[in-house]
């Protein structure tokens, strides 16, 4: 699901990669629920989250100092791809307006606060979700399948 690589991530790796400048590993990962496809406008700060205001949160994807280990497994080795050994589920919603909106994409974020942080992968869902009150939306196991492509 999330297979886009983010621009910033991006463009680090390439750095490194050509120039053998550094660039810093985030010290975890998190899911996020997107509201609208994400773009290049997306990426740079303005993510358009669901639920924001409500008891909406980014959900812990693992840390990548070795925790993130027994969240994720390769899907093939040497695919350059990874999915969810583990269900992935937010809260049920409540929020004082009865939902949350729509989610129409996936995101992993490199900080657990909304409206912070990285974008890192995205990726849109096969079919939108309405996320209205008392609902609650989760990935299944090997339902994230992150690729570098």
């Amino acid at each position: 699901m999330p297979n886009q690589l983010s621009y910033k991530y991006a463009s680090g790796l390439m750095y490194q990669l050509f120039y053998n400048l550094p660039m810093s590993s985030p010290t975890g990962l998190y899911f996020g629920l997107i509201g609208v496809p994400p773009t290049n406008v997306l990426e740079r700060g303005n993510y358009g989250e669901v639920g924001v205001g409500s008891n909406y949160i980014r959900v812990p994807a693992g840390n990548v100092n070795g925790t993130g280990l027994g969240v994720w497994s390769y899907y093939l080795y040497g695919s350059g791809a990874v999915y969810n050994n583990q269900q992935v589920t937010w809260p049920t919603t409540a929020n004082p307006n009865g939902d949350w909106g729509w989610a129409s994409g996936i995101a992993i974020f490199d900080n657990a606060q909304i409206s912070s942080g990285n974008m890192v992968f995205y990726g849109t869902l096969t079919t939108p979700q309405e996320l209205s009150l008392n609902s609650q939306f989760y990935i299944p196991v090997s339902g994230a399948l992150v690729r570098m492509s």
